[in-house]
């Protein structure tokens, strides 16, 4: 099956924070179909859209809704492993694959389609993931936070070509001047095949479980990741990892309405 791009959805039911959060309402809608619209808003055809899973629950959730479902087994280790094993299972001969995570019902569509434009229209890139420059406002929360002992994200750094040099959950750079711009990395990610297939072979790194970030393996085994930066336009984003996390999507929803209309 030859496509241009797809996008796959990694969901699994079991979860040690928030079990069956796929499955979970927000204002009335599982957060599965939620992330499943946004995929669809980004204007590829319903026949390159996936979701990919091992729970029959989940399943049968999606298909309710009229989405496509690719089964796994239970191996995977994590969402990229999952990704790769639907493509491998469905027999699907994508140019890209992107894999958006079916934790993010808030994910604006157009910086997913950011990803599959950068690898379209660049044929160097192999990897490529998004990145949004911190306000003042949005850097001394996430400096706040940090200090109150609790993870606020991931910040990343790159080159002059866009590349990136390195990701923390730490605030990067470290500045004495303190007029350095800071941009919060976004989960999500724009593969090429044989580098999904190569990164998914890599036994997990050094640094990546220092930082518990798997793309720091990318980039210790010398693959390039180009970071696509891109402006949310006032959205905010909520990835759904535990239950206090509904209520705080709702509340964004309710702030600023639907993300896919």
């Amino acid at each position: 099956m030859k496509n241009s791009a797809v996008i796959v959805i990694p969901a699994r039911y079991q979860s040690t924070r928030f079990p069956g959060k796929p499955l979970a309402l927000i204002k009335g809608k599982a957060v599965i179909e939620r992330v499943y619209q946004v995929a669809m808003a980004t204007g590829l055809p319903q026949e390159k859209i996936f979701v990919a899973t091992d729970d029959q629950r989940i399943k049968d959730k999606v298909e309710s809704f009229g989405g496509n479902v690719i089964m796994t087994s239970t191996n995977p280790q994590t969402g990229t492993d999952r990704v790769l094993e639907a493509i491998l299972n469905a027999e699907l001969s994508p140019e890209i694959i992107v894999n958006l995570q079916g934790d993010q019902p808030l994910m604006p569509p157009f910086i997913v389609k950011s990803l599959i434009d950068e690898l379209t229209n660049n044929q160097q890139v192999e990897i490529a993931t998004p990145a949004m420059k911190l306000t003042e406002k949005a850097l001394q929360e996430y400096k706040e936070t940090i200090n109150a002992g609790m993870v606020g994200g991931t910040t990343v750094v790159f080159d002059n070509q866009g590349y990136a040099l390195y990701f923390s959950k730490g605030t990067i750079p470290y500045t004495l001047r303190g007029d350095a711009d800071i941009f919060l990395h976004i989960g999500l990610y724009a593969f090429r095949p044989n580098s999904l297939k190569r990164f998914c072979q890599l036994p997990q790194s050094r640094l990546e479980l220092a930082e518990g970030l798997e793309q720091l393996r990318a980039l210790e085994n010398q693959m390039k990741i180009k970071v696509t930066l891109v402006d949310p336009k006032k959205r905010s984003f909520a990835e759904i990892n535990n239950p206090a996390d509904i209520e705080f999507a709702e509340k964004i929803i309710d702030e600023q309405g639907e993300v896919v209309q």
